[in-house]
């Protein structure tokens, strides 16, 4: 399936992230670059103290995607016509699933990726996270990836066009998608906080544990923290708008009329 940038009227910026002490002899992938629009997805790579490239396709690639019946047709070809060992049986999983784990192993995956580029492909599409019941990012964030949305894996960067890595999370917060939701994170954290303080309903040690053990994208444990001890009430209120700050009153003048905002509740 050829992904062909030059089409767009906007450049789309990819991204793929390394962590610091990334060994790619080590990598259950070793020598595939994966490549994202979804920066949050990159950070899944690098960490908050590792390494984020930004970068352009400059030609068009040949990605193979299993969703294709062209493509797909051609690698079960491929593997009956040269009487390749695989579990057949299981190849419609590489359309849905994580290839690093749809067959079985990773000498299946191996030979299937091998297949891959010797039918002429450039790489791959990978939808390395399927349905919203999944878990491998549990807590207050969302999973940064989607079916909709899956990471390319390449073999080369040859045809790609790297004009800036970005180091550590300072560095990331350069980058508006992430900054963004490291915003929404921290408010997500400070109305937690607001709203279970207002109704002394759970231990400020127990709090502080489950904020702590929360995954975040965006934020570190230091950074958590640090919300936690510079938390005022006076000061949550003050930052939300004016509607906000209209029906908090009311529901302290009036009871239970106005009670909820955004699925806060105003009165204890």
């Amino acid at each position: 399936m050829l992904l062909d940038e030059q089409v767009y009227k906007n450049h789309r910026a990819y991204y793929f992230g390394r962590r610091n002490d990334y060994d790619r002899n080590k990598a259950k992938f070793s020598d595939w670059y994966f490549l994202t629009n979804n920066v949050l997805y990159a950070t899944f790579y690098s960490g908050l103290d590792g390494y984020i490239s930004e970068c352009y396709i400059e030609k068009p690639l040949n990605i193979f995607n299993a969703k294709c019946s062209t493509d797909y047709n051609k690698l079960e070809t491929y593997i009956s016509e040269n009487g390749i060992s695989l579990p057949v049986s299981d190849l419609h999983k590489l359309k849905n699933n994580d290839w690093t784990f749809a067959l079985d192993g990773d000498v299946n995956r191996d030979n299937v990726l091998n297949i891959v580029l010797n039918l002429g492909y450039d790489g791959f599409y990978n939808n390395e996270f399927v349905t919203e019941s999944d878990t491998y990012m549990p807590g207050f964030i969302k999973r940064p990836l989607t079916n909709n949305n899956p990471s390319i894996g390449i073999k080369s960067l040859d045809n790609i066009n790297v004009i800036r890595t970005y180091k550590g999370q300072k560095d990331f917060m350069k980058i508006q998608a992430f900054a963004d939701k490291n915003k929404e994170e921290s408010e997500r954290i400070k109305e937690f906080l607001w709203k279970h303080i207002k109704s002394n309903d759970i231990p400020t040690d127990v709090l502080k544990s489950m904020l702590l053990n929360g995954d975040y994208i965006t934020l570190s444990k230091k950074d958590v923290t640090n919300i936690i001890e510079h938390f005022s009430m006076e000061d949550f209120i003050e930052s939300k708008d004016e509607f906000f700050k209209r029906i908090y009153k009311e529901s302290q003048l009036y009871g239970e009329s106005l009670n909820t905002y955004n699925g806060i509740h105003l009165k204890v």
